[in-house]
């Protein structure tokens, strides 16, 4: 699963996107988008794509059988406070929920792993150019 959360303004209207590849790179990928909040961050909108990640694998897993699965996020801020054991100052029910989801997942013998992806400057760097 792909992760992404925006914001516009941040704060700002807030939303978070999933594209996850259940069959593989070389098939057609299946996209959730959905608004987080009429005034939030960016970060918001990260941790919420990492949850409704989470919620997408523990749905599949009730159907099929994988023992690995990769969520890929650009914000390594928010894979740290869901990979943490901390109580965070905001956005605490989506970490839960996603911790909640990792460890329904383990017990049914898949592992996880979260996977940070930085931003490719080059690329952004390139659009500009042209």
């Amino acid at each position: 699963c792909f992760t992404d959360g925006s914001a516009l303004g941040n704060p700002g209207p807030c939303g978070a996107a999933v594209v996850s590849y259940t069959d593989g790179l070389e098939h057609q990928p299946i996209s959730n988008a959905e608004a987080v909040s009429k005034l939030s961050s960016s970060y918001h909108g990260e941790i919420r794509a990492l949850w409704r990640a989470s919620d997408i694998l523990l749905q599949l897993s009730h159907n099929r059988n994988f023992s690995n699965a990769h969520i890929l996020c650009d914000c390594i801020s928010a894979i740290h406070s869901v990979a943490s054991s901390e109580i965070h100052k905001s956005h605490q029910k989506e970490i839960d929920s996603f911790r909640l989801n990792i460890f329904k997942l383990k017990e049914k013998g898949t592992n996880v792993t979260c996977h940070w992806i930085p931003e490719m400057e080059e690329r952004r760097v390139g659009k500009e150019c042209r």
